[in-house]
């Protein structure tokens, strides 16, 4: 490099070279509109800024001033960064200086950084002159000292710091050398390189977008976006109870609400309803005009109807009530009828009985004309023999007969069997209905009813004649009742249970101490010979030591401390007493010691205390006290004279005149003549002469002067020898230094001419501060004649004698930060971030941060200055791998602050952090960063295919993992796999076990016995009775399991469904039981300890009636549960213990369906069992309903005649009801050409099963059910006949069996016969024109066109093929069993059999219709000829009837034909009561009777009745409910339900007015009477309120008008009181002329009164309805 020189400086021209980062613009970039808004806008990058000196080129931009020059070309000595620099040059006290100048396009915190050299000759003199200063236009923005005296390293670029340039501009890099000896230096200079410090800003930022807001479902658009603003959006307002919707919501608009029209209550009312989206509407009221009046009154939405009010005929009617604003013109008839007295009794006749009545006008004509004269013949009303005795009838009976009441007679006699284990209460014959009470023994019963049963005597013999009294095994029922083992003995039984011992309390102690013993007493409740195991001691013997008081003792106390200090001390306490005595007389044991125990003064300072006394005051003997003395009162104080006291118990000796002291205390006669001769002396100069001695000059103050003065006179004169003066103590002296001490002492002129005495040297100077510390607060120093108070350091006098504290900080400010001041003295503090020196305590230094090696993966800059020192900022460089946000492009330094605690803290919230690969997620599972890159991991069970990439491991695929585990499959799972059970095995521990076991499946068992189980080809298998299935395999038992089964039983049937068993069968390890002949259901069970069990579940509702039920028993350890159909019943118990089952073996045989006996199987079960599924360890609730067999094979097939693809061609119209019953008319059929799909089978066996509906006929013969056999031992055809009746258009469901040549028929689930064919049924097939099968008809060779068609409805129709069904799969007949044209009751909405209807029956003798009624006259009856409803098992009838006085007879029976069987009845006695004959499934009787002796229906009055009939399922019992005239009778009941026999048939006949009979007349006991209404609710109990006939005071007798009466007209009679309204209305309806009534309302005043009218009110006149409170108005309706 060449130098350019010229003058005194040297101008190097250099070249710039400007280097910038070039990136693409990051505000060209924008947010999506659509789906994005500006949450921040871009940032504009700022390029980095490189000026670099290059050799020989000119560079205006770098200014060089001062001595600067190229250095020399090809030196290597001060190559630098980029190997070119310009140096300057200082020679001795020169001083050099350049800059740089550089554009920077705006504001902003800028990194510069400069490559330089700083050299000098002498490089271990530090010279301090060279820096760098950064400068904007016009602004200073730092400073930086450049102490590097050593050449860089090449590549360096030095931080010079961080500027703020406040704006855009050229900015200058001013260098500066300056040296002040005579030194040579060199600095060089070469790049300066200009960064942002922010690095987003030197790369720039693109817009921050966030994705806009989607508003919710019930929310709107409140704001739409904009660019830099995101959606707003708001909840959808709901409209209140009170609003309507207004306009509905939308995306950007809210839903509007306004307020719903409130109608005026008074004027308006609602026309239409509000709502959601629409407003209420409102109508104004009508108002009914004078003419009209209100037929519908005003609601909340209806409005008020008006019709004009009617106006009486003149002629013939007057208006009994005016019409007002809510009632219409009430017009009565003029009309007068005859009257008639009551009928007279009935003449007493066996013959013809007759009575009579009066009849009487009242008016010129009258109408209504009746009979005054009634005959009847009926026997007396006996049954057989009838006689006259006293006017009085009297029935009998030809014997043997006798009478059963008062009328009716028997010829049954039931003698009273031998009864074995029992006895009956009597042992005569039993008439009819009369009953034996049986008792049996004690441990004795019957199975059906227990310890007690009743015979009963009835016409087909004893009942329950065959019931014995069996010996009760009390311990197959709940074992007894035992805990553990039960004994069964003949009549009784014992529990042989280990009982336990009950022990009574313990007696007294015999001695209180020393040797005892005590008793108590043991009683054992085992029985049966039974152990009681908890064997405890009955006798205890104890030997305890008496225990022997003492009194406590106490050791010496510890000598006191010798200090006049507050002080206690404590003695030890000892107690002696011996075997739990106890110590008396305790004392306390410390004691407490104050001023050393000393009365007044206390010294301790010698090392022991001693007392004194204060002055006046001496010590007693115990060296303790004092007590005030006057030394003066004992022995006179030792004076021989005088003694005279002091103050404070001083005293002095004094002498008598002429006497003087001769020491303290004694006195001597003074002779004044030889002392001194008397007070004088030899004159010298006169030998006889003699002078006075004389004191003269006497001292004013003592000791003189120059002696401090203790003690003054104010004597001035001369003294006579012996003369004395008075001197006195100054202030704060005393004669002996004690302030209590005198202070006036007196001195005596003595021979010498001088005063002279005790006190001559004065007196002594009181110590202040000996006595209460001088009275001051802290310190106290005593001088002569007087003391001063003084204070600690830090305190002050405040007064005399207290000291307070001196605020040094107020007065001193002696500290450089905070001062504060302490009692007596002050320290100081300094403010965060200083410490305070230790030197002089009061000044502050900053803190150092001494611990600046490394900072959060970074190290200090070395170019640091240190120490570091409180709020200095440090440059921190990231270590290699680290920025300061984890990200490549992140920075690379960062500003430490030192903080108060002497920590090095960022200045922000930051540090360097390692680059972290795995924030951009580049792993499928696990991405590990280390330091300066990453690697991948996967999961368990995963592994790496590529660097990042993860799939899962099929482990199942590896091998095979789960072969050591039996009955598993392995299932692959994510990054996993398990071994699951199979399909059918669930997870039991730590095995796969089978979790249900289908006991069905031809798998599992074997069918055995005579008839062997039938079995369909999905598995449903019918049991004859015969046979069973008996069970192979093992089945294991969990603690909990569950038997799952569906089973069909025929009627009345029971048997075994499961057991484990013993070959006998005696032993029943487990066994299900369903009893025959009661509702019950057993299960047999044993234990792991071999206990045999029997737990019984009675059911609300049996499971033998032939329907199909499900069953599930739940066993959780011993908590068992029985679930019968679906819940519907639910039994519950504890089992004694676990279940235990045993393995089947020779000795353990297992069978479905019966139990094993001696003789190969007992206790059959007789019908179908669908499902039976054993669930070994887990708890199932209900199986889905398994749907009805289909064909299959092998084993029995099954068609269903009414599958479409099963019938080839329909004859007529069939048609389909919504039930999907087919309807035929009579004329049409269907055939089907496929039945050879059934085979009856050789020998025959098979079931048609089909529930149909047939239409009802009329009976004017008696019809039966056919049907038509062929068989194979003849060609003729043959008939077989069952007498039963289909037709009452009813459905029924009908089974027909064969088995051989055996035919039985079931009818709704009841057998009904068996017949015995002539030959077994031939089978005929293929089908063809000889050999077809019909629905509907049948067909002949002589009619191709059919006869007997069928005419109503089938709704199932199957043929089971090689099966003789007992058991039916749908027992009962389909809802609705009612006739659907039946008349529906308004108010109850019941359908209901008018049993007076003419249109479905006809009268039988003289039976006449009236207007109110039918009239009976006991020969006639009414016969039911069509009925679509059965009896029970809930029902009610509802009549009104009137009968002749002392009539009897039937008002209603449902009997057989020859009336044996009366399966429902009421018949009126003679002798006033009210019989009901009834039939229930709880008895075989044809006829069991109820009595209701308190109702009289044949007193010749109107009488209306409800019986009511309810069943209990729960219970098996029906309730029987009467009401008379609304009045409830005695509520009786019977045990099963009501049973009917159906339709009208040769078995079954509903007769009204009498019952049926096997006599010529074809009925018998009939009424007479009039009937008025007779209505029986198949299926429902009419609630008494609902009953039309109940009352009499109402419809359908009378209408009602309250508050309104006819005023005089009462033709009929007047009762003024004790009359009820229905008492009113019998008396109007008895009366044929009756015509209305008034009755005093009920809790008024006239309440009780009764008005019978033979007119009715008219709207105007005398009789118009008068308006009144007190009276109600009944107008009859004409029936």
């Amino acid at each position: 490099m060449k130098a350019h020189t010229g003058g005194l400086a040297a101008v190097v021209c250099v070249f710039l070279l400007l280097v910038f980062k070039t990136t693409a613009d990051p505000c060209l970039q924008s947010c999506d509109t659509e789906t994005e808004f500006e949450t921040s806008p871009c940032i504009e990058p700022i390029p980095a800024i490189l000026l670099d000196y290059v050799q020989g080129k000119e560079q205006p931009n770098i200014v060089v001033e001062g001595s600067w020059s190229e250095f020399p070309t090809g030196s290597i000595s001060l190559d630098g960064f980029f190997g070119d620099h310009v140096y300057l040059m200082n020679v001795a006290a020169n001083t050099g200086f350049g800059n740089f100048s550089f554009f920077v396009p705006r504001e902003g915190i800028y990194n510069i950084s400069v490559s330089y050299a700083y050299f000098e000759q002498n490089p271990n003199v530090k010279n301090p002159n060279q820096d760098y200063n950064v400068f904007t236009d016009s602004t200073l923005a730092g400073t930086f000292f450049v102490n590097q005296r050593l050449r860089p390293p090449p590549g360096n670029l030095t931080l010079l710091g961080q500027f703020h340039i406040i704006s855009s501009g050229y900015v200058f890099l001013n260098a500066t050398v300056k040296v002040d000896t005579g030194t040579t230096v060199t600095a060089s200079l070469d790049a300066v390189y200009v960064v942002p410090a922010d690095p987003i800003l030197e790369t720039g930022a693109p817009p921050s977008c966030a994705l806009l807001r989607t508003c919710l479902d019930f929310e709107f658009i409140s704001a739409q976006p904009t660019l830099t603003t995101n959606r707003q959006c708001s909840v959808i307002t709901n409209c209140t109870d009170v609003q309507f919707q207004l306009e509905a919501a939308t995306d950007s608009t809210d839903r509007k609400c306004s307020n719903l029209t409130q109608c005026n209550k008074e004027t308006q009312f609602e026309d239409i309803a509000a709502t959601v989206t629409s407003d209420r509407v409102c109508k104004n009221v009508t108002v009914c005009p004078p003419s009209q009046y209100e037929t519908q009154a005003l609601t909340q939405t209806s409005n008020r109807l008006c019709e004009e009010c009617d106006i009486c005929d003149e002629s013939t009617e007057i208006i009994e009530a005016n019409c007002t604003a809510t009632s219409n013109t009430i017009c009565r008839h003029i009309i007068v009828p005859y009257q008639y007295t009551d009928w007279s009794e009935w003449s007493i006749s066996c013959g013809t009985q007759t009575r009579t009545r009066e009849e009487t006008c009242a008016d010129v004509k009258c109408l209504d004309r009746r009979p005054t004269e009634q005959t009847r013949d009926i026997n007396g009303g006996c049954e057989d023999l009838c006689s006259v005795a006293s006017d009085f009838i009297v029935c009998n009976c030809t014997p043997p007969s006798y009478l059963i009441n008062d009328v009716n007679c028997s010829s049954v006699f039931c003698p009273i069997p031998s009864i074995i284990n029992g006895s009956a209460d009597t042992r005569e014959d039993l008439r009819l209905n009369e009953q034996s009470e049986v008792t049996c023994e004690l441990g004795f019963a019957s199975e059906e009813y227990g310890s007690r049963f009743i015979l009963s005597c009835k016409e087909d013999g004893l009942t329950n004649s065959t019931v014995t009294c069996e010996d009760i095994d009390e311990c197959a029922i709940d074992n007894g009742g035992c805990p553990d083992n039960c004994t069964n003995l003949i009549g009784s039984f014992c529990c042989s249970v280990n009982g336990v011992y009950t022990y009574g309390p313990w007696s007294n102690w015999s001695t209180p101490c020393g040797p005892g013993e005590r008793f108590r007493k043991r009683t054992c409740n085992a029985t049966c010979f039974g152990i009681c195991t908890n064997d405890e001691p009955t006798f205890e013997f104890r030997d305890i030591c008496c225990p022997v008081d003492a009194n406590y003792t106490y050791g010496p106390y510890p000598p006191w401390q010798p200090t006049c200090d507050r002080q206690t001390r404590e003695r030890p306490e000892l107690c002696f007493a011996e075997c739990d005595g106890v110590c008396v007389n305790r004392i306390n044991t410390t004691q407490a010691l104050i001023n050393g125990g000393c009365e007044q003064l206390c010294d301790a300072s010698s090392g022991e205390i001693i007392c004194s006394c204060n002055p006046g005051f001496r010590l007693t003997s115990d060296n303790i006290s004092c007590q005030k003395f006057n030394p003066c009162d004992e022995n006179n104080g030792g004076c021989s004279d005088i003694c005279v006291p002091g103050d404070l118990g001083t005293f002095h000796c004094e002498c008598d005149t002429g006497f003087e002291l001769i020491d303290d205390f004694n006195c001597e006669d003074i002779n004044e003549c030889e002392t001194n001769n008397g007070g004088f002396i030899q004159d010298p100069d006169n030998s006889s002469n003699c002078l006075s001695i004389d004191c003269v000059n006497i001292p004013r103050q003592l000791p003189p002067s120059p002696s401090i003065p203790t003690a003054t006179t104010s004597f001035t004169g001369t003294l006579r020898f012996a003369e004395s003066v008075l001197y006195e103590c100054r202030s704060g002296f005393t004669l002996d230094g004690d302030p209590a001490s005198p202070t006036v002492f007196s001195l005596s002129c003595r021979i010498n001419g001088e005063i002279d005495g005790s006190y001559i040297n004065g007196c002594v100077d009181v110590d202040e501060c000996a006595f209460d510390n001088g009275g001051c607060s802290d310190g106290c120093v005593n001088f002569l004649g007087g003391f001063n108070c003084t204070c600690p350091p830090g305190f002050e006098l405040n007064g005399t004698f207290n000291c307070v504290d001196i605020d040094e900080c107020k007065e001193l400010d002696p500290c450089m930060h905070t001062c504060i001041n302490t009692p007596g003295s002050f320290f100081c503090t300094c403010r965060s971030g200083f410490e305070l020196d230790k030197q002089d305590n009061s000044s502050c230094n900053l803190v150092v941060c001494e611990d600046i090696s490394s900072q959060r993966n970074a190290t200090i800059d070395p170019a640091a200055s240190v120490p570091i020192v409180y709020e200095d900022f440090v440059v921190f460089n990231c270590k290699e791998g680290f920025t300061t946000t984890g990200r490549a492009d992140g920075g690379t330094f960062f500003f430490a602050v030192c903080r108060a605690d002497q920590t090095l803290a960022p200045a922000t919230d930051t540090g360097c952090f390692d680059v972290d690969e795995c924030l951009s997620s580049p792993c499928d599972h696990i991405c590990v960063n280390t330091v300066g890159s990453f690697f991948c991991e996967c999961f368990t069970g995963f592994e790496l295919t590529s660097e990042t990439s993860c799939v899962d491991i099929d482990e199942c695929a590896i091998g095979s993992p789960c072969v050591p585990f039996i009955n598993t499959q392995c299932v692959n799972t994510k990054g996993s796999f398990l071994c699951a059970c199979l399909p059918g095995f669930t997870e039991i521990g730590d095995e796969c076990r089978r979790e249900k076991f289908n006991l069905l499946s031809p798998l599992i068992g074997t069918p055995v016995g005579n008839n062997p189980p039938q079995r369909f080809a999905d598995d449903w298998i019918f049991f004859g009775g015969n046979g069973a299935l008996e069970i192979h395999d093992e089945l294991p038992l969990g603690v909990d399991f569950s038997i799952s089964t569906q089973f069909q039983l025929v009627p009345g049937r029971g048997g075994y469904i499961l057991a484990f068993t013993s070959p006998s069968g005696r032993r029943r390890n487990f066994a299900l039981y369903i009893y025959e002949l009661s509702q019950r259901i057993g299960l047999f069970y044993r234990t792991p300890w071999d206990d045999a069990n029997l737990l019984l579940f009675r059911l609300q509702d049996p499971v033998n009636d032939g329907s199909l039920h499900s069953l599930v028993l739940q066993v959780r350890q011993r908590q068992i549960t029985l679930l019968i159909d679906t819940n519907l019943q639910k039994y519950e118990a504890t089992l004694s213990q676990q279940v235990s089952f045993c393995t089947p073996s020779p000795s353990c045989l297992v069978f479905v369906g019966q139990r094993s006996s001696s003789s190969g199987g007992a206790f059959e079960f007789n019908g179908i069992i669908k499902t039976l599924t054993f669930y070994p360890y887990t708890i199932v609730d209900f199986p889905e309903p398994i749907n009805f067999p289909q064909p299959g094979s092998p084993g029995p097939s099954v068609m269903n005649l009414l599958n479409t693809s099963n019938y080839e061609a329909v004859v007529g119209s069939v048609a389909t009801d919504s039930h999907g019953a087919l309807i035929f008319d009579g004329s049409s059929a269907v055939i089907f050409p496929a039945f050879h799909k059934v085979p009856i089978g050789d020998p025959p066996s098979f079931t048609i099963a089909i529930t149909s509906q047939q239409v009802a006929e009329d009976y004017s013969e008696v019809f039966g059910v056919s049907h038509v056999l062929v068989t194979i031992t003849s060609s003729s055809l043959e008939v077989v006949h069952f007498p039963f009746s289909l037709s009452d258009g009813l459905y029924h469901r009908v089974i027909f069996s064969v088995q051989n040549i055996t035919a039985q028929l079931y009818v709704d689930g009841r057998f009904i016969d068996t017949r015995t064919l002539r030959g077994q049924v031939a089978d005929c097939h293929p089908f063809a024109s000889s050999c077809v099968l019909q629905l509907g008809r049948r067909t002949d060779f002589f009619n191709p066109v059919g006869e007997f068609f069928f005419a109503g409805r089938i709704l199932r129709a199957f043929v089971y093929s090689g099966v003789a069904l007992t058991a039916d799969v749908f027992p009962k007949p389909p809802l609705p069993s009612l006739d659907q044209d039946l008349p529906i009751d308004e108010a109850t909405g019941f359908r209901y059999f008018d049993l007076l209807n003419e249109s479905t029956s006809f009268s039988v003798g003289s039976v006449t219709r009236e207007s109110d009624g039918v009239q009976f006259s006991g020969n006639d009856r009414l016969v039911i000829t069509r009925h679509s409803f059965q009896l029970g098992p809930t029902l009610s009838i509802a009549g009104t009837l009137q009968t002749e006085a002392g009539s009897t007879g039937y008002i209603f029976a449902q009997t057989s034909q020859d009336g044996s069987a009366r399966h429902l009845a009421l018949f009126m006695s003679a002798l006033s009561r009210l019989t009901m004959y009834y039939t229930t499934t709880a008895s075989s009787s044809p006829r069991n009777i109820l009595f209701f002796p308190d109702v009289v229906l044949d007193d010749g009055r109107i009488h209306a009745f409800l019986l009511q009939i309810v069943y209990s399922p729960s219970a098996d019992k029906s309730s029987v409910h009467l009401y008379v005239d609304g009045i409830a009778q005695p509520s009786q009941s019977f045990s099963g339900h009501l049973t009917g026999c159906g339709g009208r048939s040769i078995m079954c006949g509903l007769a009204v007015g009498q019952r049926l009979d096997r006599g010529t007349s074809g009925g018998r006991f009939g009424m007479v009477g009039t009937i008025r209404l007779l209505h029986i609710y198949p299926e429902n109990q009419l609630p008494l309120g609902s009953s039309p006939s109940v009352s009499l005071a109402g419809p359908p007798f009378f209408s009602v008008r309250p508050g309104v009466y006819i005023p005089g007209n009462n033709q009929g009679g007047v009762f003024r009181s004790g009359v009820s309204i229905e008492e009113c209305a019998r008396k109007c309806l008895e009366d044929p002329l009756c015509r209305s009534f008034d009755a005093g309302t009920v809790g008024e005043s006239q309440e009780g009164s009764c008005f019978l009218s033979y007119i009715i009110a008219t709207p105007t006149g005398d009789t118009a309805l008068v308006e009144s409170f007190l009276f109600t108005y009944y107008e009859r309706i004409p029936l």
